[in-house]
């Protein structure tokens, strides 16, 4: 148990066990926050020996390899959160380094410890300008990490952290090679600053025109500009008309009327 004082490590054995566990229960706080206290820092570090090989029996029969590993990767970035500030070199290493495959999890761990308050300004910026860079589904993988901050804790947050994050918010919309990436960093926008996310709302109405993003765009035009007619008539037809009972009835629900946002336009 030296290694709990910074003298050599844990044991593969506990490592790969406590890796497993919140590999399995991806999503579920208690079993990475157990997994950093039995392993800390120095388990961390080898974590990534847990990346390969096949999931341990039953789990095996639920999960390929590839998903397996990926899952475990996952694992390590979810231990490093209750770890906290020791962690965030770990982090910025798989964040900024050669494997793009790690990039999405890694710099979605870095955006949940950068608004817990453990790291710069400068470097929550870096990370929002690589996020711009990365092809659109680590896009949205890393930007998942916003989802764990409400807008209300996001408001009560310090300017120098709410800022870096709702400019690269832009950044990533304005860049936005598909209108699937673009509808993404608009959503997060509109949740934490609805007054900028509505700049894109002419990019938003254009996607009305179409088939495969419109029911998306109503969705989110009708947050940030309730009284838009086409959005609504799309918003109804699909209401009317899609197969899925449970989404019908969801847009049921969106289509009462929401509650006003501070700032935007009204219906009158």
């Amino acid at each position: 148990m030296l290694w709990r004082l910074g003298v050599g490590t844990p044991k593969t054995s506990l490592i790969r066990h406590h890796v497993g566990a919140v590999a399995a229960n991806l999503g579920d706080a208690g079993p990475a926050r157990h997994a950093a206290q039995a392993l800390g820092l120095p388990g961390l570090y080898r974590s990534p020996s847990c990346w390969g090989g096949q999931a341990p029996l039953p789990l095996g029969q639920n999960f390929s390899t590839s998903e397996w590993s990926a899952r475990c990767q996952a694992a390590s970035f979810e231990i490093a959160i209750p770890i906290g500030r020791p962690a965030l070199a770990f982090v910025v290493e798989n964040a900024f380094g050669p494997f793009e495959v790690l990039q999405g999890v890694a710099l979605r761990a870095l955006l949940r410890l950068g608004l817990a308050g453990h790291s710069d300004e400068s470097l929550l910026v870096r990370a929002m300008e690589r996020i711009a860079d990365l092809e659109p589904a680590l896009q949205q993988e890393a930007l998942d990490g916003l989802n764990q901050t409400t807008p209300h804790l996001f408001q009560n947050l310090h300017d120098r952290l709410r800022r870096p994050v709702l400019e690269g918010l832009e950044l990533i919309a304005h860049r936005a090679r598909t209108a699937h990436a673009q509808l993404t960093p608009i959503d997060t926008l509109a949740r934490f600053a609805p007054e900028r996310a509505r700049r894109f709302l002419p990019d938003l109405k254009k996607l009305l025109a179409g088939e495969e993003h419109a029911l998306d765009a109503a969705l989110l035009i009708r947050v940030l500009e309730p009284g838009d007619s086409r959005a609504l008539a799309i918003l109804r037809r699909w209401a009317d008309e899609h197969p899925d009972r449970k989404i019908r009835h969801a847009l049921e629900q969106r289509l009462k009327p929401p509650q006003p946002i501070p700032g935007g336009p009204q219906k009158n």
